[in-house]
């Protein structure tokens, strides 16, 4: 497209990176080699687990070009300034362990166990109140682009319906909220419908 230029398609490389309106949260389970396009679709994702053999990287360099399929705009959100410059610039493997020092994975475990285990971490992911997952994600994204004194203030208005955080105020309206209160109260388990 002449006017907008270079167009990765909806959601950006792999359909991932680019869904900033996406409110569910997302687990990469990487399972071999996360190179190029591939890194740039698990840093479109919330959380990132990997088996022991895989590694991620980043050769757009070398090849004449920046990864800007979403790497250039959150790997640094990801892990210091220096590592993402490093891996950007010099295209070097970065291994699951080495990942997982920086933080840019949760965890490292057998290949074999690898989607068994991101499944896991759904279904616990799962148990919670889905209303408090969309709001948190629309708030990690709102917090990273403003100041901690802009965060506090948008959490007050929240309360009062005039954070323009859609969700975080639905979710303060909601059922689940008030169940979440009750369930903590008469110690017993959360009934969460989402409502």
């Amino acid at each position: 497209d002449e006017e907008q230029g270079f167009d990765l398609g909806p959601g950006g490389i792999g359909g991932l990176p680019e869904f900033f309106d996406l409110y569910k949260p997302v687990i990469a389970a990487v399972n071999g080699a996360a190179v190029g396009g591939g890194f740039e679709m698990a840093l479109g994702t919330d959380i990132i687990v990997a088996s022991e053999d895989a590694y991620f990287s980043l050769p757009e360099m070398t090849r004449g070009f920046l990864p800007d399929g979403g790497a250039i705009q959150k790997l640094h959100h990801r892990v210091p300034y220096n590592v993402a410059m490093d891996l950007m610039l010099t295209g070097r493997r970065l291994s699951a362990q080495e990942a997982k020092h920086w933080g840019l994975v949760r965890d490292v475990v057998p290949r074999d166990r690898i989607l068994d285990h991101a499944r896991a971490l759904a279904a616990c992911i799962a148990r919670g109140a889905p209303l408090v997952a969309r709001a948190l994600k629309e708030y990690m994204r709102f917090n990273a682009c403003t100041s901690p004194e802009a965060a506090h203030k948008a959490t007050r208005q929240a309360w009062t319906g005039r954070s323009g955080l859609v969700n975080y105020e639905r979710m303060l309206q909601s059922d689940d909220f008030n169940e979440g209160a009750a369930a903590f109260a008469e110690k017993r388990d959360a009934r969460f419908t989402g409502a």
